[in-house]
């Protein structure tokens, strides 16, 4: 019966083959299964052979006592619970064979926990020392823990508000003191001031409030100033938001909303406060190139700065991997609690840039004596003798210009382009390579928030109780990939049972 059927199927394939030939006008070769293949094969018209499954590429005849292939034999069905075949019986032969060791042995040869890098060649060059295999899948650990502490200083909090500081304030609440009262009259403002940081009921943010206490507005107009100053968006100065009028602090007080920038600190605590010892003129060249651009933004708004002092400029923390970042703060302050309608002339506010030109002097020449009083009438003569003795002639002649008369006319910015020179560009590159690292580091991350959404997202849907009677979740369901995908990442192990999650993962 069983060669009866085997001869029945023969015949009929073959009837088959030639009416399908009839209606096509071509003769193919025909496909003929290795169990079923007969002794004599008529002649076809085209030379090639027949295509027989297993049959190498030399073979050009057709061998009919060739095996069977039978899948029933000696391929158990899969199940979830079977262990898994040995690698020594999974090994491949041949080319697959080669190609499999020409893998391992790369990925062996590859330093682990490497992760690829978008600027290599950049990384290379501003890291020469860091370009370490676990390093290369992290943020830096200084950039990170300075990352860290800013976000914990911008998180801090009261636990309890105290009688000076209400607990909300116009639009903003949780206020936080930067800085003490100085009950004192400000060498500045002339009015006792103090920072708060405080959070806004508007979009949640943290912000930087001056107070400027004891103040009462007389004029309603002063506070106009404000908009054209919030039209100044500059990288060298702290944005000023708005500012406002209030008695939630028991006296008649004006606040100013500055953007907040945690742990920065003026130049005052970080060089004469502290013993920071002599200032670098890499360093001063910095401080001056960073300032006169913020000045030219201002100068060209038709705006004076009028906070050029040590206490009022603010540097960022500048670990090793950031640069020495200046802002300039409390601006628009004067503006406001010196208004009158005779400052708002062209001459005034002329009169105030030249004053800024020569503030910008003094602050040069204190950091370069790291002394306060070396702008003092008894002692200029020694502070300009001590920097012609520690510093190039450029600083000297800055120093003459900003500080000296000018007998061709009125001072201007872009007098001081020339005796910059090409330090201008050393601080472009600067800062070229600081956000060059940055994006490394940022590049660095740019998997991890979808990992953490896909391992999320797998612990969401899989294990849930009510997917215990649920078909789809079984052996045989669709979504049993899932909990295949999930073995695949958290429990994968190689021969040796040592866990491969960083193989995996790459």
């Amino acid at each position: 019966m069983a060669d009866y059927n085997q001869y029945a199927a023969q015949q009929a394939n073959q009837q088959l083959q030639s009416q399908f030939d009839q209606k096509l006008k071509i003769n193919v070769p025909e496909f003929v299964p290795q169990g079923y293949a007969t002794q004599t094969t008529e002649q076809l018209s085209v030379s090639a052979p027949s295509f027989q499954p297993g049959m190498q590429a030399s073979q050009s005849t057709f061998k009919p006592d060739a095996p069977v292939f039978n899948p029933s034999i000696n391929s158990p069905e899969f199940t979830p619970s079977m262990p898994v075949p040995s690698q020594k019986a999974m090994a491949p032969t041949g080319h697959l064979a080669h190609y499999d060791k020409v893998s391992e042995l790369a990925y062996a040869q590859r330093p682990p926990k490497t992760y690829p890098s978008l600027l290599p060649h950049a990384v290379r060059q501003l890291q020469p020392n860091k370009h370490a295999p676990g390093n290369s899948l992290f943020v830096d650990e200084d950039l990170r823990q300075g990352l860290i502490k800013r976000q914990i200083v911008t998180e801090m909090t009261y636990d309890k508000h105290t009688k000076d500081v209400p607990a909300e304030v116009d639009n903003y609440h949780s206020f936080v003191d930067l800085e003490p009262l100085n009950l004192a009259q400000g060498t500045v403002f002339g009015y006792p001031s103090v920072v708060y940081k405080a959070f806004s009921m508007a979009d949640g943010l943290p912000y930087a409030v001056r107070r400027i206490a004891g103040y009462r507005l007389s004029e309603a107009k002063a506070i106009d100033c404000v908009n054209s100053w919030k039209n100044i968006r500059h990288s060298n100065i702290v944005n000023l938001r708005e500012a406002f009028t209030t008695r939630d602090f028991q006296d008649h007080s004006v606040c100013f909303i500055y953007d907040f920038h945690p742990l920065s600190e003026t130049l005052l605590s970080r060089h004469f406060q502290t013993n920071q010892g002599f200032v670098s003129e890499e360093l001063l060249w910095s401080y001056i190139i960073q300032i006169t651009s913020a000045l030219r933004a201002v100068h060209l708004s038709g705006l004076a700065c009028r906070v050029i002092h040590p206490s009022k400029i603010l540097v960022s923390a500048g670990g090793k991997n950031t640069r020495s970042h200046i802002r300039i703060g409390s601006v628009c302050v004067l503006d406001v609690l010196q208004y009158s309608e005779q400052q708002q002339t062209h001459a005034v506010i002329s009169h105030y840039q030249q004053e800024d030109l020569v503030a910008l002097g003094k602050l040069i020449l204190v950091l370069a004596c790291s002394n306060l009083r070396a702008v003092t009438r008894e002692n200029l003569p020694q502070s300009f003798q001590y920097v012609s003795k520690h510093y190039t002639e450029h600083v000297y002649t800055i120093l003459r210009y900003l500080l000296g008369a000018n007998p061709h006319g009125p001072k201007n910015l872009n007098d001081l382009m020339p005796m910059i020179g090409a330090r201008f560009y050393t601080e472009l590159e600067s800062e070229a390579q600081t956000n060059t690292s940055l994006e490394h580091e940022l590049a660095k991350e740019l998997q991890n928030g979808r990992l953490f959404r896909l391992a999320t997202k797998l612990q969401m849907v899989i294990g849930r109780p009510e997917q215990e009677l649920d078909p789809r979740w079984a052996d045989t369901g669709d979504r049993f990939l899932l909990k295949l995908l999930q073995h695949y990442i958290f429990h994968r192990v190689s021969c040796i049972h040592v866990y491969e999650y960083n193989k995996c993962m790459s």
